[in-house]
């Protein structure tokens, strides 16, 4: 069998171009942006805030490292099955920024290890044990590894073909395969998402901004690749009967109860109550929980009424207008050359994206131009 190129201009391609070219145009390295202007918040943190911001970095870290890998791997074994070309590179994309992301996460803990105001050898020490103690948490923390563990028995799981797919019906999706779809998309529009609340919430509060800038940075990334991965899905549906769509169904609102579920057992194992914030951290799963979902065509698991999370944090995460100036214009790679880690309009670097064509893309947009968002583009 011959080896052949990818044609992206093949029928069929838009949606991986549109995708990629805007994931290209919104490149960023978390160098790019300007800790020290939060030196003085940092330093101004209670000890609570500081190990809570911690450990959720670190358990952000880790969902999204396995995201990169076996999701990644998974994903790309699909595509290269059903869909081989195009859809392979965006997922490059995908994992790509999830990199990006881990590493962002270290520098936001690495910045609050190092701005303590403490000056002696033995309070380094002690900052240092606490980074470390962080770490063992993440790894020991019983709820962390179920959630983590619920999404790996996805991606590992073998082939599932369905029973329809008879010889007349070679071309039907795997069923597997859009399981997978369907776990990406609500590992990354739940659970990563819902660890945004605290460090959003404190600069609702205008402290820890520059924190925030990341963590926007994170969620324009997330929405891109969850908007695309979710069309995906959808388009796999469209090719299934309506009994099978239904299996599909059922199968999406359990995995994301069980998703759910894990993820509120971890939040009770961080301190929010302490501070306040646990009601609030509840709406907030279940407002991310009907976003999932949205991206994948489904209605709204929970009511409006137990959805509605403080509109300060909402509006703080969506808040896409100061992403402009935030990033120092760096080269990727610090050396001389394009800059795709800029503002400046994808025609620049050689790109012409357009939107992403699901309707549920609120924050995704062509060309690294901002687009503000709001509550109520998640009114369910």
């Amino acid at each position: 069998m011959p080896f052949v190129s990818w044609n992206w201009n093949l029928a069929g391609t838009d949606a991986d171009r549109d995708a990629f070219n805007t994931m290209t145009a919104q490149l960023w390295t978390p160098e790019q942006v300007s800790l020290t202007d939060d030196t003085e918040d940092i330093q101004g943190l209670s000890d609570i805030e500081r190990v809570t911001l911690s450990h959720v970095f670190f358990g952000l870290s880790t969902v999204e490292s396995l995201q990169a890998s076996s999701a990644t791997n998974a994903l790309s074994n699909d595509a290269e099955r059903d869909r081989p070309g195009t859809s392979q590179a965006v997922l490059t994309a995908i994992a790509f920024g999830e990199s990006i992301h881990t590493k962002a996460y270290f520098e936001l803990i690495v910045a609050l290890n190092d701005n303590t105001g403490e000056t002696n050898n033995a309070d380094i020490a002690k900052n240092n044990d606490s980074s470390q103690s962080s770490f063992a948490w993440t790894q020991q923390n019983e709820a962390m590894q179920e959630k983590l563990q619920l999404l790996n028995d996805v991606y590992t799981t073998g082939n599932q073909i369905s029973a329809n797919n008879d010889s007349g019906a070679a071309n039907l999706p795997d069923l597997g395969a859009l399981k997978r779809l369907a776990a990406a998309v609500l590992a990354q529009a739940l659970l990563v998402e819902s660890g945004f609340y605290l460090p959003t919430w404190l600069s609702s509060r205008g402290t820890m901004t520059k924190f925030a800038d990341i963590i926007r940075l994170i969620n324009r990334d997330i929405v891109t690749s969850s908007s695309y991965l979710g069309s995906v899905y959808q388009r796999g549906l469209e090719q299934l009967d309506d009994e099978t769509r239904e299996t599909m169904r059922q199968y999406v609102y359990d995995l994301a109860n069980n998703l759910y579920f894990a993820e509120e057992d971890y939040s009770f194992t961080l301190p929010y109550a302490d501070l306040g914030l646990d009601d609030d951290i509840e709406k907030f799963l279940s407002y991310n929980a009907n976003k999932a979902l949205s991206y994948l065509g489904y209605p709204a698991l929970f009511p409006a009424e137990i959805s509605q999370p403080n509109p300060a944090v909402t509006d703080e995460l969506n808040d896409m207008e100061s992403l402009a100036s935030t990033l120092k214009p760096a080269s990727l790679f610090g050396g001389s050359g394009l800059n795709f880690g800029s503002t400046a309009s994808a025609s620049a670097i050689g790109t012409s994206a357009s939107s992403l064509l699901s309707p549920t893309s609120t924050g995704a947009t062509a060309a690294n131009k901002a687009e503000e968002t709001s509550d109520d583009d998640w009114d369910f």
